[in-house]
């Protein structure tokens, strides 16, 4: 989700470069339901954050959603897999660059991002340990050696657990839609994620059970880059 500025940020390390050119891994976003719609109509530009700050009552029986219910709604799954597409759009290419694979989520800190096209590659963030693998090199990191790092993870974990006041520690939270259709913008309050990062927006639904899926997720970068992931249901 938030993340292929994580990504960057750690792979920017001389001890595991990225190679040039190669799609890089971000750090898993998905639904906390294991049941995910696919997106429809992902937006392709972005206007920034828009629509007014939710307050703290639960949403109306015509389908108007406030934050404290979306964070519920998100607290009501605990593991979730679904595959990804991701279009990153870069300065300094011509076209996106697309990714796919699988994503895999259990509460409350266990994430893995398996990248199957273009090359394979995987990212898996266990608590507070980050295991990279790629043509059969590893490597395994501490995010409290990078607490920029860490904040994007916390981040991830905030919205997949619900968890509210550890999403405020770092995003002004911004809501608009509704049950069917809404759109959670966060915009970096913590001025390390705000030098990287514009605003992230996550779009999603709440299904007939009071689960929240997401649906697509877009990171706007402070330098004009934006990726567009869009997350579909697993195939069982």
């Amino acid at each position: 989700m938030l993340t292929s500025t994580a990504l960057a940020l750690l792979l920017a390390h001389p001890s595991h470069a990225a190679d040039a050119g190669a799609a890089t891994p971000s750090l898993p976003a998905m639904s906390s339901s294991s049941a995910m719609p696919a997106a429809q109509g992902a937006s392709a530009t972005g206007s920034g954050p828009a629509g007014a700050a939710a307050n703290d009552s639960h949403g109306d029986s015509h389908g108007a959603l406030t934050l404290d219910a979306l964070m519920h709604a998100f607290a009501q799954r605990k593991s979730g897999e679904a595959r990804f597409t991701e279009l990153k759009y870069l300065s300094n290419l011509k076209g996106p660059v697309e990714s796919s694979g699988t994503l895999a989520f259990r509460a409350p800190d266990h994430f893995e991002q398996q990248t199957l096209k273009p090359r394979p590659q995987s990212l898996v963030v266990d608590g507070d340990t980050v295991t990279m693998s790629r043509d059969g090199r590893q490597r395994v990191v501490s995010l409290s050696q990078y607490p920029e790092i860490g904040t994007l993870v916390d981040s991830i974990r905030g919205t997949l657990t619900g968890d509210r006041a550890s999403l405020e520690r770092s995003y002004k939270l911004t809501l608009d839609g509704t049950t069917d259709a809404w759109h959670l913008t966060l915009t970096p309050a913590d001025a390390s994620l705000a030098k990287n990062i514009d605003h992230i927006v996550v779009s999603g639904g709440v299904d007939a059970s009071g689960h929240a899926q997401i649906r697509t997720i877009e990171t706007f970068q402070t330098g004009g880059d934006r990726s567009v992931m869009t997350i579909e249901p697993s195939q069982t």
